[in-house]
């Protein structure tokens, strides 16, 4: 994937990311959307805060226990928000 040129089609912006949970523990393969963002000259990556935390809403954790992923993932909305990123 990362053999893949990108091009600039948009204004500047700022974006944070979140590498799911399989990405980075099942697949190894986290550094890839941040690798093809950095093509990118318009774009502006930051990193968000707690970026290795779980936001609890993959697989079928989110049907078995709603109300825990619930929290875990509004914790990580207010987290990507901090960055201060759309």
């Amino acid at each position: 994937v990362c053999h893949i040129k990108l091009e600039d089609l948009g204004e500047p912006t700022t974006v944070a990311m979140h590498p799911s949970c399989s990405a980075r523990r099942e697949m190894g393969v986290a550094e890839v959307g941040p690798k093809l963002l950095g093509q990118l000259k318009n774009v502006n990556l930051v990193e968000q805060i707690r970026p290795e935390e779980c936001c609890g809403f993959g697989g079928t954790f989110a049907v078995r226990h709603p109300e825990i992923s619930s929290a875990m993932v509004s914790e990580k909305v207010d987290a990507l928000v901090d960055t201060g990123t759309r």
